[in-house]
C-alpha cells in the first residue's frame, strides 16, 4: 500500500510546481509561446506573446511592451512605414511601433492577409533579409538569412526555455502518471479484496 501514498505525494508536489509555473506565465512574466513575430528598420524585434506585444533590441534586450488590444487570438507584420498591422477577429488595426492605433479597418484586403498569415513563422524585411522562427528541443529561435547567410537573431531567454520545459514535463507526468496511479490502486485494492 506504500506504493500509491509515494505516487501521491510526488503528483502533488510536481502539481504544485506545475501551478507555480503556470501562475508566473498567466501573469506574462515568462513568455512560452509566441504569436508571430516582425522587424522593423532598426532591427528591433517584436514579438507576440499572450496578448501583448514585446520590443527586443538587436542584443536580445527587451526595451519595453504594450498590450494588443484583444485579448483573442492575433496576427500582426510590421509594414515598410514601420507601422504595426494587428488582426483580430475580423479587424485590421494599424499601430505605431508604441502600440497606439492609427487606424481601424473592419474590411481586411487580400494584399494584407496574405502576409499577416505568414508572419508567425517567417518575416522579410524592406531590405529583403529574411527571418525565420524555428524550435530546437522546444527552444524557439529566430534565423536571419541575408545574402544567403544565415544567422541566429534571436533565441527564447533561458529562463523561459526552462519554464516550457517544465510545463511540457509536467503535463506529460499528469497523462502518465494519473492513470498510473489510478490503475495501480485499483489494482492493490482489487487483491486485498
Amino acid at each position: 500500500m506504500k506504493y500509491p501514498k509515494v505516487l501521491l505525494a510526488v503528483l502533488f508536489v510536481l502539481l504544485i510546481i506545475s501551478v507555480s509555473v503556470q501562475y508566473e506565465i498567466t501573469q506574462n512574466q515568462i513568455y512560452t509561446s509566441y504569436q508571430g513575430f516582425a522587424v522593423n528598420s532598426h532591427g528591433n524585434l517584436y514579438l507576440g506573446v499572450n496578448s501583448k506585444i514585446i520590443a527586443v533590441d538587436p542584443n536580445g534586450l527587451e526595451r519595453y511592451s504594450f498590450s494588443t488590444i484583444t485579448n483573442r487570438g492575433y496576427s500582426f507584420t510590421i509594414n515598410e512605414e514601420d507601422q504595426i498591422l494587428l488582426r483580430s477577429s475580423g479587424c485590421l488595426y494599424t499601430m505605431d511601433l508604441n502600440g497606439n492605433v492609427l487606424k481601424e479597418d473592419d474590411n481586411e484586403t487580400a494584399d494584407l492577409i496574405l502576409p499577416l498569415n505568414k508572419s508567425t513563422r517567417s518575416f522579410r524585411d524592406s531590405e529583403g533579409r529574411i527571418y525565420q522562427m524555428s524550435n530546437r528541443f522546444f527552444r524557439k529561435e529566430i534565423y536571419k538569412y541575408d545574402r544567403g547567410e544565415a544567422s541566429l537573431f534571436y533565441q527564447m531567454p533561458l529562463l523561459n526555455y526552462v519554464a516550457k520545459l517544465v510545463s511540457e514535463g509536467l503535463s506529460l507526468c499528469f497523462v502518465i502518471l494519473i492513470p498510473t496511479t489510478v490503475w495501480k490502486t485499483w489494482k492493490l485494492n482489487s487483491k486485498e479484496l
